[in-house]
C-alpha cells in the first residue's frame, strides 16, 4: 500500500488502501459503485469475514480544495442502527465503522480488519 499524506488521501485513494486490507485478511465484501442504486446513506462497505465477524463501513476522504468529507444524516442513521441493534454472529458484534485517512495512519483500520489480533 502507498502511504499518502493525510491532507491529500482521497475517498479513493482510502478505498483502494482498504480494499487492499480487506482483501489481505480474507474479508469478503462489497462496494456499491453506484450509490444512485441503493438505499440513501448505506454505507460504502459491507464486510463478512469466515470468523463470524460482520461489518459496515462509510469512508470519507479529502476532496480537492484539501476539506474532509462528512458523514450525512442518512448515513449516520445506517451506521446507528447496526449499533442500536447489537446483533451478534458466531459471538462477534457486528460493527459498524466510519473511517477517515486518520484512522488508516493511526492504525486503527488495520486493528479493526486485522482478526489474527481478536
Amino acid at each position: 500500500m502507498r502511504r499518502q499524506h493525510t491532507k491529500r488521501m482521497s475517498e479513493a485513494e482510502l478505498q483502494s488502501a482498504v480494499v487492499d486490507m480487506l482483501t489481505l485478511y480474507g474479508w469478503k465484501w462489497h462496494h456499491e459503485t453506484d450509490s444512485r442504486k441503493s438505499k440513501r446513506g448505506f454505507p460504502d462497505f459491507i464486510a463478512a469475514h469466515t470468523s463470524g465477524r460482520l461489518m459496515l463501513i462509510e469512508l470519507k476522504g479529502y476532496n480537492s480544495r484539501g476539506r474532509l468529507g462528512k458523514v450525512t444524516v442518512e448515513q449516520q442513521q445506517w451506521l446507528d442502527v447496526w449499533r442500536q441493534v447489537g446483533a451478534w454472529i458466531d459471538g462477534h458484534q457486528i460493527s459498524s465503522h466510519a473511517w477517515k485517512p486518520e484512522n488508516l495512519h493511526s492504525g486503527a483500520i488495520l486493528r479493526a480488519l486485522d482478526i489474527r489480533k481478536r
